[in-house]
């Protein structure tokens, strides 16, 4: 553990990390808190807060059953109580040896996600059908959709920490003043310091969606380069089409929503402040639900897909250009696609993992 919060462990001994703290959510929770401990450096941790968090940890290092959440400590320079982090990770370690139970769920009944993670080197990727949380060795902690995969590409000891990310993702960026955090996924490039974020660039899509809820970013286009990076704020999405055959697309969605358009082929939409993260369609997924509004069969065919992990083929094109809007949440994919039949009038069949959608 000390090896991977000061950056030294090798990908196999990061992978080894995780799975211990896979098959304990409360153990992944804890350890949570200790990134965030071991890794700020602009401000200073109070010595008694400091003391208290390392006692809850201890705490519930004495009963493996325990669940509740630890509450992350108000964040200060922890320079003189590295020693308290490094005394929880001992606890830590005793925790995870009492809490390795083979038949054990892993699950977090607040996403609704599963834990399940999977390391290729210095990617980190979700399978279709899967989707899995991650924390970076910066603390930082990132959501990723079903078939997705995040890149490191820099070892976050220099001016910066950048990831590529093809796919979708959920940020909860680790504030370093001086060591931005930058996401780069087609041609765009997100620039933060510390926030609250969701970026969807998959390659088939035609447009990179990033919906700010905390904190600030700016978004440059590298279409763009000679202009200057849209600066956004919380609840504001931008989308930028990926290319120029997209713009007139990209136009074409522009309504009320719309507050701004900073270029070509750019618009940035206003998103509903009075909704509960969990009911935003933005950041349904997060919450294992599947949202569409006002889609194409097409574009929704594609979901599907990942969402399933099926193949989808149309036996009539017509199918492709109807609009749907819906929610899946627990359904099934024959459960997904009845309800389809029943609100859209298509008919399908099942062979085995694909699927052939069209009309009577």
């Amino acid at each position: 553990m000390s090896r991977s919060l000061s950056g030294e462990a090798t990908s196999q001994e990061e992978k080894q990390l995780h799975d211990i703290l896979q098959q304990n959510p409360a153990l992944q929770q804890e350890y949570d808190v200790l990134v965030r401990m071991w890794h700020q450096k602009e401000d200073a941790i109070d010595d008694i807060e400091a003391r208290q968090s390392v006692k809850q940890i201890i705490h519930k290092a004495g009963g493996k059953k325990s669940s509740s959440v630890i509450p992350l400590p108000p964040v200060r320079k922890p320079k003189r109580y590295r020693w308290l982090a490094a005394a929880a990770i001992l606890l830590l370690v005793v925790a995870a040896v009492w809490s390795l139970v083979p038949d054990k769920k892993i699950n977090d009944p607040n996403l609704g996600i599963s834990h399940k993670q999977e390391v290729e080197g210095e990617r980190l990727f979700t399978k279709n059908g899967n989707r899995s949380r991650f924390i970076l060795r910066d603390g930082t902690s990132v959501w990723l959709n079903v078939g997705s995969y995040l890149e490191y590409m820099n070892d976050f000891s220099g001016t910066t920490r950048e990831v590529k990310l093809v796919g979708e993702g959920y940020f909860d960026v680790a504030h370093k003043k001086t060591q931005p955090f930058i996401v780069h996924t087609d041609n765009v490039l997100i620039r933060v310091l510390g926030t609250v974020f969701n970026v969807k660039s998959y390659p088939e899509d035609k447009n990179v969606e990033t919906t700010l809820f905390q904190g600030r970013v700016e978004v440059t286009n590298n279409n763009f380069k000679d202009r200057m990076p849209i600066a956004m704020v919380p609840n504001q999405k931008l989308i930028v089409a990926k290319n120029a055959a997209n713009e007139s697309n990209l136009l074409s969605t522009i309504d009320k929503s719309t507050i701004a358009t900073p270029h070509k082929g750019t618009i940035i939409v206003s998103i509903d402040s009075a909704k509960k993260e969990t009911e935003r369609i933005e950041t349904a997924w997060v919450y294992s639900r599947l949202e569409f509004k006002d889609e194409d069969f097409e574009q929704l065919a594609r979901k599907l897909e990942r969402w399933y992990n099926v193949k989808i083929f149309f036996t009539n094109n017509e199918v492709k250009s109807m609009k749907a809007t819906g929610s899946f949440e627990k359904e099934t994919v024959e459960e997904a696609l009845a309800g389809l039949k029943a609100g859209f009038g298509i008919t399908y069949k099942i062979d085995n993992n694909e699927i052939y959608i069209g009309l009577p």
